[in-house]
């Protein structure tokens, strides 16, 4: 009995590592592909996501109360040796450079984490799709020894 209660602990483990290698582009792009915008206090924030070869690319605007619109990010999540890896690139001013998140686990199947621990903040970005056309977002992280989380409630428009 024992031999089987560690057989068995071995292949949950194995599971749980091998949650993130069963999402596929095709999985994720299906719920992520599209445009999405979200309303803040200064403006409004957008995402539009297309598939490009065999990879998904994505870009964030932000817009200010007058409209005007500032590219701020673009995104590429492709396979890195043989993992979905969230590629950024920041085109703001203290935010320039392309950062590497690796997928993580799903949390569910509607559900990704993707995490870089060597990176300033954030350390982690979350796709959370509550529906086909609500997702909630979030990147988290530590910052001066205090967790903080950022949340991006999108819709499908």
């Amino acid at each position: 009995m024992k031999k089987f209660l560690i057989l068995l602990a071995i292949f949950i483990a194995f599971q749980k590592g091998a949650n993130a290698q069963k999402v596929t582009l095709k999985s994720l792009s299906y719920l992520l592909v599209g445009n999405w915008e979200t309303n803040t206090p200064n403006g409004r924030i957008t995402e539009s996501w297309k598939i490009h070869g065999d990879s998904l690319m994505g870009e964030s605007y932000r817009y200010n109360l007058a409209g005007a619109r500032t590219l701020t990010e673009t995104v590429v999540i492709k396979k890195i040796a043989k993992v979905l890896h969230y590629c950024v690139t920041g085109h703001e001013k203290n935010n320039a450079g392309t950062t590497n998140f690796k997928l993580l686990s799903t949390g569910g199947k509607k559900t990704f984490i993707f995490e870089n621990k060597a990176h300033d903040f954030p350390q982690k970005i979350v796709y959370q799709f509550k529906s086909f056309k609500s997702l909630l977002a979030w990147i988290e992280g530590d910052i001066e020894g205090q967790m903080k989380k950022i949340a991006f409630h999108y819709q499908k428009y």
